[in-house]
């Protein structure tokens, strides 16, 4: 296993822990989806640090605010980089109120509005969120029943990049002629057509780097949800060997199975792979010049399997 990987990995499991200690009754997956969203930064977490942030959030959001809802953790990690929590959270939440004209809302809309407080043009995120909104409605036209809400943040991001509604949708729509020959579902090949169109690369290049993932990854990571198999549109814009991305994979599936957190308790094996992908895409792209959009882009495929998974919690017990 290569050295970089292992110290992403190892960041990645200190992290949980601190995580753990900040929200004690937080779920298992919601702690692992926040470590994740760090793990491409490489940065440990302090738990002083992360207990100040809580006390600020707090401080800053009423009892019923929607950013004091099933993602918080998810919210204190991505305010654990930077400089001024406090006012990052009075920024996102001024956002929220201008995201609320376009979309509908839901619990993970406070995140995308997270993402954003770091924009520099501040004064253009209302032109932005009605491309964004462009990009959606030209989306749920042709998918009216795939489009929802783990699409928002992909249209957001893709507005962000200055991607023309029409020129990207119809990106999406070509990638998803390519995508249909891998058996994924129509709500799996939309996710992931949507973060490739994050990339400057041929439609046809990215698709088929997909579609050769595809056939190297392992069976358990076939086992997942629709939405656990978005970070092959990360691992596939690497523009890396699949054999190699895929070896990277299998090694950090094995050395996270190895740590105390994986036991009998621990997550399941699906989402072991699901983590594992998302570890190689983070540490691969931490070393390349990718800029904001593809770290953007893990956190939207982290979110989107935070809502798939509660989605089908909701459903069970129904």
């Amino acid at each position: 296993m290569r050295s970089s990987l292992i110290g992403t990995c190892r960041t990645y499991i200190h992290n949980q822990d601190v995580l753990a200690e900040t929200m004690r009754f937080s779920s298992v997956t919601t702690i692992h989806a926040a470590a994740l969203l760090l793990a491409q930064e490489r940065r440990e977490l302090d738990l002083e640090q992360m207990k100040k942030i809580r006390e600020i959030f707090t401080e800053e959001t009423s009892l019923f605010s929607a950013f004091r809802g099933s993602a918080q953790l998810v919210a204190l990690a991505l305010l654990s980089g930077v400089d001024d929590p406090r006012t990052a959270i009075q920024r996102a939440q001024e956002i929220y109120s201008l995201f609320k004209g376009f979309f509908y809302t839901n619990s993970y809309a406070p995140l995308a509005c997270l993402l954003l407080v770091p924009y520099e043009n501040q004064a253009d995120l209302p032109e932005i969120m009605r491309v964004a909104r462009e990009i959606y409605d030209r989306m749920d036209e042709v998918h009216p029943f795939l489009t929802g809400g783990n699409d928002v943040l992909p249209s957001l991001l893709l507005a962000l990049r200055g991607r023309d509604p029409e020129t990207v949708c119809a990106e999406i729509e070509e990638c998803l002629s390519y995508l249909r020959t891998g058996r994924f579902s129509s709500e799996g090949e939309q996710g992931i057509a949507e973060l490739l169109a994050l990339s400057d690369e041929s439609v046809r290049t990215k698709a088929a780097r997909v579609l050769q993932l595809r056939s190297l990854l392992p069976d358990p990571f076939w086992r997942t949800s629709e939405m656990e198999k978005l970070p092959l549109a990360l691992l596939a814009v690497l523009n890396m060997d699949p054999q190699e991305i895929a070896r990277d994979v299998e090694d950090c599936a094995d050395w996270l199975k190895g740590q105390r957190q994986y036991g009998l308790l621990g997550v399941t094996r699906s989402f072991r792979y699901f983590e594992a992908s998302v570890l190689t895409a983070a540490d691969w792209l931490g070393q390349e010049d990718t800029g904001s959009s593809f770290s953007s882009a893990v956190v939207t495929a982290i979110i989107s399997v935070i809502q798939a998974q509660q989605a089908a919690a909701a459903a069970a017990a129904a």
